[in-house]
């Protein structure tokens, strides 16, 4: 077998093998804490990306925190959007490597020098990385570095996205401190202002919702946003949203809640997000319920109030039936179920059954719900519309 060689100033030479498992193959590129190289598994022909702390800065035990969090989090991070975790090994020596999935394909900074990507292409990109971002916030961690470097597009493919570089996460746990502590984390062209120590400076999900939303405006644009490049003026520039008039216009009402300078007044999640502006499935952003075409409103209706008729019609009668008492309304609100069911039943009587399903859904989020009679007289022509 090859003996481990000492690693030179330009890296690990090819052919080297690490841990008695991994032959070098190639440099993939590198960052101030350490490298990343395409490497072979001797035994089983496949291949992966080897993340190695260069030897200058393995003494550094911030730095070799970071990197055993990176590990840490790749391990419990299963996601199609997030580059997986193969194994994190040590060899006699002590020296440790970060074995990941090997991505082949351009990163989107790579992407975004030809151009701005269509509309379509940036919806899709968001609903996948957001995939992604959402399981890694649900086992607690937050990126907090994401940029064009950071997304790999394997076979150049938008929808294979996948993030990379979790190197400087933040866990989320409440019994965990972040190693940067209050020093800067992230790149300052997409870094969210609480990362400078705006908004009392936490961190949080909705940091990595703001850096994705400078991310995804950089990528419609086919260049990033001025955001500035100096401490001084990166704050500057997050003083309000940024500019958005050279985004496509199908775009810029999600980007511009993602980027508000104030988290609280972003999306509470990656989900909250994709709740509030979906995708259909085809790259477009879908329309809300009462602009949608009469001949594409009766199946989804129907499918929608049967589940409503079983969990809202009985369930919010019953709880209603259990709730505290509240104070009264102003005077001036004084809706009456005696007074609605008549309306909801001419509606039915209409055929004005996209109206007559919102006043449905209205009266049990009010927690007046129909009558029964009337409910199911909905159900069933809903039914017969479909």
């Amino acid at each position: 077998a090859t003996v481990i060689q000492p690693p030179r100033a330009s890296g690990i030479a090819a052919g080297t093998v690490l841990a008695n498992t991994y032959r070098v193959v190639r440099l993939l590129g590198g960052g101030g804490m350490g490298d990343v190289y395409e490497a072979e598994h001797i035994g089983l022909g496949t291949t992966h990306a080897v993340k190695v702390i260069r030897p200058a800065m393995a003494a550094e035990q911030d730095v070799m925190d970071l990197f055993y969090r990176e590990a840490k989090v790749l391990r419990g991070v299963r996601h199609d959007a997030v580059v997986s975790y193969d194994g994190f090994v040590r060899d006699a020596d002590g020296r440790d490597y970060l074995v990941m999935e090997y991505v082949s394909g351009p990163s989107l900074a790579e992407r975004m020098r030809g151009g701005p990507l269509p509309a379509d292409a940036v919806l899709a990109l968001r609903d996948r990385l957001a995939a992604g971002l959402e399981e890694a916030h649900r086992k607690g961690a937050v990126h907090r570095d994401i940029s064009p470097d950071n997304v790999i597009l394997p076979d150049n493919r938008i929808e294979t996205a996948k993030l990379i570089d979790f190197g400087l996460c933040k866990l989320t746990d409440q019994g965990q401190h972040s190693i940067i502590g209050a020093s800067f984390a992230g790149k300052y062209r997409y870094a969210a202002p609480e990362q400078f120590g705006l908004y009392g400076g936490e961190v949080d999900p909705r940091t990595d919702i703001y850096s994705l939303g400078l991310v995804l405006a950089a990528a419609a644009r086919g260049r990033p946003l001025d955001m500035g490049t100096s401490f001084e003026t990166a704050l500057a520039a997050r003083a309000k949203v940024p500019p958005l008039d050279d985004v496509p216009a199908a775009l810029r009402d999600w980007l511009a809640a993602m980027l508000q300078p104030d988290p609280a007044r972003r999306p509470a999640s990656v989900r909250d997000l994709l709740d509030r502006w979906p995708g259909d499935g085809r790259g477009q952003p879908a329309q809300s319920r009462d602009r949608r075409n009469r001949s594409a409103l009766p199946r989804a209706l129907a499918m929608s109030a049967l589940a409503i008729l079983v969990l809202g019609a009985v369930g919010a009668a019953w709880l209603w039936s259990q709730r505290e008492p509240v104070p009264a309304p102003e005077p001036v609100v004084e809706p009456t179920i005696t007074r609605v069911e008549p309306n909801l039943a001419g509606l039915i009587a209409a055929d004005r059954l996209d109206e007559a399903f919102a006043l449905f859904r209205r009266r049990l989020t009010e927690g007046e719900p129909p009558s029964v009679d009337d409910s199911w007289a909905l159900a069933q022509a809903l039914r017969g519309a479909g």
